[in-house]
């Protein structure tokens, strides 16, 4: 039994490890990316930052709204 549970913190600390190197390295990126856009145009990297809350917003409210017409259509399909 101890073996197996030394097996699962073994397996999850390497899961963490790799999942927090990864989120490092895409941080890095992503602000290297962006300060590299700020010095080639600040107008343009202030338009992109201002446009992602906007997409996100609607991608989330397009999403809620296909989640309802799917539960409309399986509702349907029940009373057919």
């Amino acid at each position: 039994m101890s073996s197996r549970i030394s097996n699962d913190i073994s397996m999850l600390q390497d899961t963490f490890m790799t999942t927090l190197a990864e989120m490092i390295r895409q941080l890095i990126t992503i602000l290297g990316g962006v300060a590299l856009l700020f010095f080639y145009s600040v107008e343009l990297t202030l338009v992109m930052l201002i446009s992602i809350p906007v997409m996100m917003v609607a991608a989330f409210s397009s999403d809620a709204s296909l989640e309802r017409f799917q539960e409309d259509q399986a509702e349907l399909a029940v009373v057919r």
